[in-house]
């Protein structure tokens, strides 16, 4: 299926939150016997848009206790404030963990990240028992979000069952494979050690991998293979992650309108992503994804695109073929 975009915002602050990744001797298990996973709903679940970012939050239960997290598929870890923490939860304990390489978290700014048990955690029909998750200061992040957010969803929990996002209705959903759309080919997909995915995107030949990116407001690609448009609009960006910003902005052109590749039989027309030559992580972000809705399939390490119209279907029903031109 084909898709067109046109809209270019000559300002837009960009949320990076990325990944932590724990060294491996330091991923201690406080919780006895594993994660215990059920799921007892499959409806959609309503997610809030925040105004500012564009990104989405949603409302989940941490013991027992209501807490707004950003949906964050290139998040490796589901992370709380640890004053949310401490708030709500005094006296549990709280781990020191080691920041493996590669993290985008400073300790020497934000201090080390704290792992805890959760005895319960859910979000929609998904419920996990024994699971971990980790505390650090998220101040900057909550000052530059107009919904009060206690966190960050990241994929450690979302991968547990296959999920339907679509950022264009602000809603997630869990799913059987069963309910899959038919007829859908996986995009080309790469899954890097902390379970974030990366699709094996190509423009005019060339190839580069973009990362998934719900947490993210902006789509960004390597200048290298997607030449800037010297006509077109530059973009003044504010970087903001969970160690804060500098506020320092940086300007980024765009790049030469293109059809991007995502599959084998799914590609985009007239994308002109945020591109830079600075090196580090490139995504898709919620600008882009507003376009089209993503399955994640974490378990079987697959991802599917969605024209927006097409939808899994209630059990018992056919669902909608799929025609995605090439």
């Amino acid at each position: 299926m084909l898709f067109s975009r046109n809209l270019i915002r000559t300002f837009l602050a960009l949320l990076a939150l990325g990944a932590l990744p724990l060294s491996a001797e330091e991923q201690p298990g406080p919780a006895q016997g594993g994660p215990a996973v059920s799921i007892t709903d499959l409806k959609p679940v309503k997610l809030e848009r925040d105004a500012h970012s564009k990104l989405l939050v949603a409302q989940c239960t941490v013991n027992g206790v209501p807490c707004n997290l950003i949906v964050d598929t290139a998040a490796s870890h589901t992370t709380f404030d640890i004053k949310f923490i401490k708030k709500n939860f005094p006296g549990l304990p709280l781990e020191d963990v080691q920041i493996a390489p590669g993290s985008n978290v400073s300790a020497a700014v934000r201090g080390a990240p704290r792992l805890f048990a959760m005895r319960s955690f859910s979000m929609g029909g998904l419920h996990i028992k024994n699971f971990f998750g980790l505390a650090l200061d998220l101040t900057p992040l909550q000052k530059d979000m107009q919904v009060k957010i206690d966190g960050i969803l990241g994929i450690n929990y979302l991968g547990f069952s296959p999920f339907l996002l679509s950022v264009r209705n602000a809603s997630l959903q869990f799913l059987e494979r069963s309910r899959f759309p038919q007829h859908m080919k996986p995009l080309d997909v790469e899954r890097d050690p902390s379970g974030i995915f990366y699709i094996r995107c190509s423009r005019g030949g060339d190839t580069f991998p973009l990362a998934l990116d719900s947490g993210s407001s902006l789509s960004m690609a390597p200048l290298k293979q997607w030449p800037a448009d010297p006509n077109g609009n530059q973009l003044t960006t504010k970087a903001t992650d969970i160690n804060g910003h500098n506020g320092d902005c940086t300007v980024m052109k765009l790049g030469i309108p293109s059809t991007l590749r995502m599959g084998p039989d799914f590609q985009m027309d007239g994308l002109s992503f945020a591109v830079t030559g600075t090196g580090g992580r490139y995504q898709i972000g919620v600008d882009t994804f507003q376009h089209f809705d993503i399955i994640i399939d974490a378990p079987q390490g697959e991802v599917f695109a969605l024209p927006p119209h097409s939808r899994p279907e209630p059990r018992g029903q056919k669902a909608p073929d799929i025609k995605q031109e090439s």
